[in-house]
């Protein structure tokens, strides 16, 4: 989104260092962490999978990278630090919980003495964001009531959004994602939520599409794509998205259709994987599709030569299988 801006305001005469990522919050009086006066933005290319480890990794761009933007040094007085569940302090590049100190903090929230002691604590702010530091400049990973984790790694909704949009023959718009345990068995469910006002008839299609590349992003299987009308998803009066009520409506069955993605391709009844050894290389790929069919409970016929293990549902645990 910010090479994107910069890209389409470099005909108006904006100069690329005039607009900065910077860091602040209303509970600071805004100003936390700005980069030095003058510097061109430049996103940070980390390692998608290191991230969801909680170490940033520097990277180059492709299918297992992502992008976040470095949002500047503590301005004058403040001091910023990266601590873990328990409030021990993080070293450089570890993901953590960010808080902040400074004159410019308030001391609490009017009236509500219970909030206040939550969030100011020995003069720290507990801001509810996750980052890290790099060199002593901040970058913001996300919020950590929007993080999912699955089988022992971190996962930020923007991020995984992310990856959603960029499925060819989705309409504009930015998707959302949220985490979901199931009541019954207590498996986590990653639903993803999409802008589609009027879906035409092959819109399965393209929500099958979403739900595989959320699947091999991360290496789970229950992911559930839905889509709903732009002016539907619930947003606070400044415009952000509630992740947590859209949570809400899911979870009480009120976000429209039934889902994609959860078993998609049928589940016919599979012929026992031959034992003999397979005589040529035709032979051999049915045989694999065989298997892989029996392992992700789908149809073999819908296993393509070329899709990734990931995108079909397949994760670390069914590869043991």
């Amino acid at each position: 989104m910010w090479r994107e801006f910069a890209r389409r305001m470099r005909p108006a005469g904006l100069d690329p260092a005039a607009a900065q990522p910077v860091y602040g919050l209303a509970e600071a009086t805004l100003a936390v962490t700005f980069p030095p006066p003058g510097e061109v933005a430049e996103p940070l290319v980390l390692d998608r999978a290191a991230l969801g480890r909680g170490v940033a990794v520097d990277t180059v761009a492709g299918a297992g990278a992502l992008e976040l933007m470095d949002v500047g040094l503590p301005v004058a007085g403040c001091a910023v630090r990266i601590v873990d569940d328990g409030g021990a302090e993080l070293g450089d590049r570890r993901v953590g919980h960010i808080l902040v100190r400074g004159p410019q903090l308030a001391r609490g929230y009017h009236g509500l003495p219970g909030a206040s002691a939550e969030v100011f604590s020995d003069g720290w702010l507990r801001t509810g964001d996750l980052g890290f530091l790099r060199e002593g400049r901040l970058c913001v990973t996300g919020r950590h009531k929007d993080v999912l984790f699955l089988n022992g790694r971190t996962f930020h909704a923007p991020d995984l959004e992310a990856v959603a949009a960029a499925t060819p023959g989705l309409p504009p718009g930015a998707p959302a994602v949220v985490g979901s345990t199931d009541p019954v068995t207590g498996g986590e469910r990653v639903v993803v939520v999409v802008p589609w006002a009027r879906p035409p008839r092959e819109a399965a299609e393209v929500l099958e599409r979403v739900a595989a590349r959320v699947r091999e992003a991360l290496l789970h299987d229950d992911v559930r794509v839905l889509a709903l009308a732009p002016g539907a998803f619930p947003r606070t009066t400044s415009g952000k998205l509630q992740r947590q009520r859209l949570r809400e409506r899911f979870e009480a069955g009120r976000l429209g259709a039934g889902p994609v993605g959860r078993s998609s391709g049928g589940t016919e009844a599979l012929p026992p994987v031959r034992a003999e050894a397979p005589r040529s290389r035709g032979a051999a790929e049915q045989v694999v599709r065989e298997v892989w069919a029996r392992v992700l409970g789908r149809a073999a016929g819908t296993i393509g030569l070329h899709e990734p293990f990931g995108s079909l549902g397949g994760t670390s645990l069914k590869a043991m299988e």
